[in-house]
């Protein structure tokens, strides 16, 4: 069962990286027949994130309250299928502003509530077998997310070209049908069925009546008293502070877009280069992070890749100020900031695995996604604030350059709070 089910994470995580196929769509959409401008994609777009905060909820729900039965399984397929129909209702009719931005907010909602259990059921089947050593738990567990990584490549090359013959709205279409890949995994997916108890019943929690049924029983007040003594600990607490900090810095992506698309000249195909380029080294990444970077010291690995980062993104900047013209350097020095930016943010999630309590997966991880999300949606709003305040409009790109400049800076911040992580403590929870 539990081999079947290592099959069905694998297909899910294959399945979320697919899901990104229309989210350069969902820009040009924005951009070209809602007509918005980049403050305004900006803004509603950090909209469109904010119920990424409440990862650690849906988590928590599902860590504790079962839905028909299942844990896992009710709810994975139940936010499927209402991802499906969003994607069909934006493929089939012509919407306004608001009504596009209400389905898109419906959809935001069930897949963050569809990663939060997929997070779950990763760690579960990670730190199942209790003989192994952590390490060789980490290492599952990061081998799981390089097929988000294969996925998230897979709709990269393809979008690339389809933005090219395809409109919007056909995109949207076949990111509905992709989705069927959820509805799939869902049905596909092995748990034992729960069977409620009045709590005070029985003292014995998860003993089995039959081979299907395993018996349940909770306190809701005792459950989420039990979270809050988790959540309290000092390393998770420092853990969670320092995620926070190095994902709150301004940014320019919103700003990036329209000045590549109307001053430089990118077009969808440009665009999905780099996106394939983004997800090639993604893949990378995950595979360095699995075999070599765990083996050192995680502040270490934070503080070389932020440093690294911070040089590649320079090279954007100097890119924009001597207004040069090969579209090379945007590929070299965009790709390679992110990819290492995002090297850099491995070890806190690597970390946050190791210290996440049986029985509250959903929940912990949960929270460390979701503070990431939480950080880049303020950053979002952060850098459609500063597009705004600098003037940076469509025919206007003469702060452009200073506002990359001071976000690459404040980039640099997170290495002065890099002491409050200690990794041997956080470890040996």
């Amino acid at each position: 069962s539990n081999n079947f089910n290592e099959y069905c994470g694998k297909l899910i995580n294959f399945s979320d990286g697919l899901s990104n196929f229309s989210n350069l769509a969902i820009t040009f959409y924005f951009k070209d027949e809602l007509h918005l401008t980049p403050s305004q994609s900006a803004l509603i777009q950090s909209i469109l994130s904010f119920p990424h905060i409440l990862k650690p909820f849906f988590g928590f729900i599902s860590d504790v309250f079962p839905f028909f039965g299942f844990k896992r399984k009710s709810y994975l397929l139940l936010n499927s299928i209402i991802i499906f129909i969003s994607w069909m209702i934006l493929s089939l009719f012509n919407l306004s502003l608001y009504s596009t931005v209400i389905v898109l907010l419906i959809k935001s909602i069930c897949k963050t509530f569809l990663n939060a259990c997929s997070s779950a059921v990763l760690v579960e089947i990670s730190k199942n077998r209790k003989h192994d050593k952590d390490e060789k738990k980490l290492e599952k567990f990061n081998t799981s997310i390089i097929y988000i990584n294969l996925g998230t490549i897979l709709s990269s090359t393809t979008r690339g070209i389809a933005l090219e013959y395809f409109p919007n709205h056909v995109m949207f279409f076949i990111s509905g049908v992709l989705s069927c890949l959820d509805i799939a995994a869902g049905i596909m997916y092995q748990e034992n069925k729960i069977k409620l108890k009045q709590c005070g019943d029985n003292n014995d929690n998860n003993s089995n009546t039959n081979n299907n049924d395993t018996e349940f029983s909770y306190n809701k007040k005792g459950s989420c008293h039990k979270l809050y003594e988790i959540i309290k600990r000092r390393e998770i607490l420092l853990l969670s502070l320092y995620m926070l900090i190095m994902t709150l810095a301004p940014s320019y992506y919103e700003s990036s877009f329209y000045y590549l698309t109307d001053k430089k000249g990118f077009t969808r195909r440009d665009f999905g280069y780099l996106t394939i380029i983004l997800m090639v080294l993604f893949l990378i990444n995950s595979v360095i992070n699995k075999n070599y970077l765990n083996k050192y010291s995680k502040k270490k690995v934070i503080i070389s890749m932020t440093i690294i980062s911070f040089l590649f993104s320079s090279l954007y900047y100097i890119y924009i100020t001597l207004d040069l013209k090969p579209k090379i350097i945007v590929f070299i020095g965009v790709s390679l900031y992110i990819s290492f930016k995002s090297l850099g943010v491995k070890p806190i999630f690597n970390l946050a695995f190791l210290a996440c309590p049986k029985g509250y997966e959903g929940t912990i991880m949960g929270l460390f996604y979701s503070l990431r999300d939480f950080g880049d949606t303020c950053a979002s709003l952060m850098g459609s604030w500063m597009a705004y305040y600098l003037d940076i409009q469509k025919d206007n790109y003469k702060n452009y350059g200073n506002m990359v400049l001071i976000i690459n800076l404040i980039s640099l911040l997170p290495i002065c709070f890099i002491g409050i992580i200690n990794d041997k403590s956080i470890i040996a929870i």
